[in-house]
């Protein structure tokens, strides 16, 4: 097959990869949006049920790592649940 076939081809194939790349960014994006979403209801509910707030107790209460916690307990300040 001549070389200009084939680089007509390959251009095509890259076109088509970049933007399922960009679909699967997408979806993926919006599916971890609506899990931290979720996730932070859950954390918001604990921290007003227990009436604390704490890394330890969210670590424990919504099974989750370090990372995480301080990520939701930030958000719990940034969204005046808690206070800083």
């Amino acid at each position: 097959m001549p070389k200009d076939k084939l680089d007509k081809i390959q251009k095509t194939l890259d076109l088509i990869l970049a933007e399922l790349k960009k679909i699967y960014k997408e979806r993926s994006g919006e599916e971890k949006h609506y899990a931290d979403e979720e996730l932070y209801e859950k954390a918001k509910k604990l921290v007003i049920d227990s009436g604390k707030v704490s890394g330890m107790l969210l670590m424990k209460g919504l099974k989750i790592g370090y990372a995480q916690s301080a990520r939701l307990m930030e958000l719990l300040t940034e969204r005046g649940v808690t206070k800083k």
